[in-house]
């Protein structure tokens, strides 16, 4: 499902309201607040009539570090406190201005009374932000994210001066919801402050409650936020409900599900110093009632977490040949860590942390030994081109026993020599979650990591399964028993750009959404060269010559290529340079045969979507996938930018015809492609869309991801009905649809073999309109409409879904969405001009407007 289209259906926003219903504290001593209210406002963008996106701002008189306060706060406007938490509100969408500062002030007000009733004994001050900034519509959560992301610098500036002030007090952090995008972005702030990280300042804990934020920030799939809560805080406390219903509208996708809900994705690795509870039996649907109904387990664990030993060693300081490790090393030996290791700029706990490498990192031994401070250092260079001392004890050879004798590196294709098992962890004690068959190819995302004698690699295979196998049991995809230069099979040559053309990163299939399309503008060896020249600053993934299809790979998948015009969508997307000339030069068939097959493959292999949306891609880059032009890449204002490439002579319903594997296509290449073979037999068949009404003929489990294995949310029984949000996954002999069910709050993968159209058809097919008159009439995206008749526009798709108001005939709007089928209607997602109001409308009394 598109996030637009999640956004604007307004799923659960209705129980995001709950947010502002916490109760209120007029009884309670005023809480002194940290404030950065008024500090930003709201700009919309638009192109020509077409709404693009929000900007949030600075308003006139503020900088992006600056806050305010009210009320005395310990170490800025009086004396230290022995112990100070500060706590961060979430989004607020029932209120604006003055009513939503107030409601900010109650939460704030409520929290303190609870936690001092739940025995803790130290100050509380809030943090206020605009949290309702872009009203009160459902489209206003996208504002509201990126404020907290700039709400960051400021309360980091807060958490400085204090720290300044107050260096020996107890210093503790508590957001809910999307308070905690606030906090994750004052920690990377103080991250990169050489104040904070000289004096080697911390937060004493950090508690999130309900977190808006995605359910891998904290771990090395985020690789800055991790480093921020491994560094930054002594330690992290997560609670999650799998029942909240406000976080469901967070799950586009699997990647995007929220931390508040799911907890860390599995298979993720969390920081050592972080604690998350499932706590669904106490908190189950209320998202603003965690801390009612956990406030004393949240202090409790706040002073059970008061002592924090160093990354370097146990608290102890015995020597380090009594360690298990007992090892000696040289230069030029390979070594890997055994845990979460610092690596510092000198030998000593004292020195200063330039990074935190993971279990399994391997690395170059360049100098040592050095005693100090009780321990042996080395210095190495590791992989991940960190260069720093670490301590001895937690080092070992990186030599195993494995008799594959493959060394991979982050984003090296895999293929499996045998049918080989894929777990959630390294070990052979751990579950299993798939069995690839031989010749599957993946991508390393970890390792490498030793348990039970066999060296274990993280990889991401081709059917979407992520997990940990034995690298006995793997090779490189192109037989050469290594790492290689990561190139494509479908490349006919590898020949690098320039390193400094590009940025090494260790990108996997949860990183890369976008494929875009580019010309040249010159010849193809010109434009080879021009990318291996160190002062051009641009490159690309591929060139492919126009005569034949030749095709150079010159950055590997796993690093980020500079050629989409901004680090948003360079980080999450594959470039591919065409040669040719924007508007003039006729691409031949070989050129479209050998693009198509490279982004066939790369579709495959990263989970992208095989469509191209139409107008300029959504501005952030994570909050969609497919295959664009580079014209259609946002500027940094979510605007169009000034490139028209591919061009008018570029064929994209033929090519995306090809990428799809199928003879058809439509202008804009946009419909995608299905499986006509069904893996499950009777109503498997039946094909569902986005927005389609389903019912389950038997009892059926909805589990938390495709495939039998998967944990089982609830069993609904025969005649639940729910609404398709994602698919179809072929996985384990089942067809696997994402359904969000009705009058449950249950979100989850269930099997299509037992589902059937809610009104006991065939599923929406392709043909015939479920309503008369007008509603035969077909709109595209952009399209300018207007109602035959005074015409509710309603918050989702439905008869039952509240109306936001009723449109007088000739009305101007504009679809943005659809269509959807449901309750004998086909609807369409309409943005109504004069009264800016986005709503879903039927088909049957929309006409063509000029």
């Amino acid at each position: 499902m598109k996030r637009r289209q999640l956004l604007q259906t307004g799923l659960t926003v209705t129980a995001m309201s709950t947010i502002s219903s916490a109760v209120t504290s007029k009884s309670n001593p005023k809480i002194p607040i940290i404030s950065t209210r008024g500090h930003f406002t709201q700009k919309q963008t638009w192109n020509g009539r077409q709404y693009t996106g929000e900007k949030v701002l600075l308003t006139d008189g503020h900088t992006e570090t600056d806050y305010d306060t009210r009320g005395s706060i310990p170490g800025v406007s009086r004396g230290c406190a022995p112990e100070l938490t500060v706590v961060v509100h979430g989004w607020e969408k029932d209120a604006t201005g003055a009513k939503a500062k107030s409601k900010a002030k109650d939460k704030i007000a409520h929290y303190n009374q609870k936690l001092h009733s739940a025995g803790y004994n130290g100050k509380v001050v809030g943090f206020s932000w605009d949290s309702d900034i872009g009203g009160t519509n459902f489209t206003s959560f996208n504002p509201a994210q990126t404020a907290a992301e700039k709400n960051g610098p400021k309360l980091a500036r807060f958490l400085l001066q204090y720290r300044q002030s107050c260096p020996n007090g107890v210093l503790r952090l508590i957001s809910h919801s999307l308070g905690a995008r606030v906090v994750t972005y004052a920690l990377r702030t103080l991250r990169e402050s050489p104040t904070w990280q000289s004096k080697g300042y911390k937060i004493n804990t950090v508690s999130m409650l309900a977190a808006a934020i995605d359910n891998e920030t904290p771990t090395p799939e985020h690789p800055t936020s991790h480093k921020a809560f491994v560094h930054e805080v002594g330690h992290t406390f997560n609670y999650h409900s799998w029942e909240d219903d406000a976080l469901t509208w967070f799950n586009v996708g699997e990647s995007d599900q929220a931390l508040g809900e799911s907890g860390i994705e599995s298979g993720n690795t969390p920081p050592s110093n972080y604690t998350e509870h499932d706590v669904t039996s106490q908190a189950g649907d209320d998202h603003s009632g965690y801390m009612d109904a956990l406030s004393e387990r949240i202090v409790q664990e706040m002073y059970q977490a008061a002592a924090f030993p160093s990354k370097d060693e146990p608290s102890d300081t015995e020597d380090d040949d009594s360690d298990e490790s007992g090892g000696r090393f040289s230069n030029g030996d390979q070594v890997a860590s055994t845990a979460d290791l610092n690596t510092r700029t000198n030998p000593g706990t004292d020195s200063s942390v330039r990074d935190t490498v993971t279990p399994g990192t391997v690395g170059e031994v360049t100098a040592g030994p050095t005693q100090a401070d009780g321990y042996t250092w080395w210095k190495v260079q590791w992989n991940s081109t960190v260069h720093g001392w670490s301590a001895e004890k937690y080092l070992k050879p990186s030599d195993d026993n494995d008799e594959s004798g493959s060394r991979f590196s982050n984003g090296d294709q895999v293929a499996s020599t045998a049918d080989l098992n894929t777990r959630t962890n390294p070990g052979t004690d751990s579950s299993v979650r798939d069995t690839v068959t031989p010749g599957t190819v993946g991508e390393i995302t970890a390792g490498p990591t030793q348990a039970d004698g066999y060296t274990w690699w993280k990889v991401q295979w081709n059917s979407t399964v992520h997990g940990w196998s034995a690298g006995k049991y793997l090779k490189s995809s192109d037989g050469s028993g290594g790492g290689g230069d990561n190139a494509s099979s479908d490349a006919d040559a590898w020949d690098p750009a320039h390193s400094s053309n590009y940025t090494s990163a260790s990108r996997g299939a949860q990183k890369i959404n976008w494929i875009v399309i580019h010309v040249t503008e010159g010849s193809y060896s010109g434009s080879i060269s021009w990318l291996k020249n160190p002062n051009s600053n641009v490159s690309a993934h591929y060139v492919i010559r126009n005569a034949d299809g030749h095709t150079t790979q010159m950055v590997r998948h796993k690093d980020v290529a500079w050629h989409a015009g901004g680090q948003n969508y360079n980080t999450h997307s594959i470039g591919i340079e065409h040669e040719g000339h924007v508007g003039k030069t006729t691409f031949t068939d070989a050129m479209y045969q050998k693009s198509a097959a490279i982004v066939r493959t790369l579709c495959e292999q990263y989970n992208i979507p095989k469509r191209r949306p139409s107008g300029v891609a959504p501005c952030d880059a994570t909050a969609g996938g497919g295959i664009i032009g580079h014209h259609q890449v946002p500027e940094a204002d979510c605007g169009p930018n000034d490139h028209t490439d591919p061009g008018s002579t570029w064929d994209w319903e033929k090519f995306m015809a090809l990428v799809r594997g199928d003879d058809s296509g439509n202008n804009d290449g946009s419909d995608e492609s299905t499986d006509d073979s069904s893996d499950d037999s009777g109503s498997s068949g039946q094909q569902f869309s986005d927005g389609e009404q389903v019912a389950t003929t038997v009892n059926l489990n909805t589990r938390n991801r495709p495939g039998t294995n998967s944990r089982i949310l609830k069993t609904m029984s025969p005649g639940a009905t729910g609404e398709i949000t994602d698919g179809p996954i072929q996985k384990g002999g089942y067809t696997w649809w994402k359904i969000q069910w009705n009058n449950s709050g249950v979100h989850g993968w269930s099997a299509g073999k037992y589902l059937k159209s809610s009104d006991g058809g065939g599923g929406t097919g392709g043909g015939s309109s479920d309503d008369t008159g007008s509603s035969g009439q077909q709109f595209s995206d952009g399209d300018r409409v207007a109602p035959s008749v005074n015409l509710n526009t309603r918050h989702r798709p439905g008869t039952n879904s509240r109306v936001l108001k009723t449109m007088t005939p000739g009305t101007a709007g504009e679809i943005m969405n659809g269509p959807v089928h449901k309750d004998g209607y086909t609807w369409w997602g309409v943005h109504w001009l004069d009264d800016n109001i986005w709503g879903w409308s039927a088909g049957k009394y929309l006409n063509q407007h000029q």
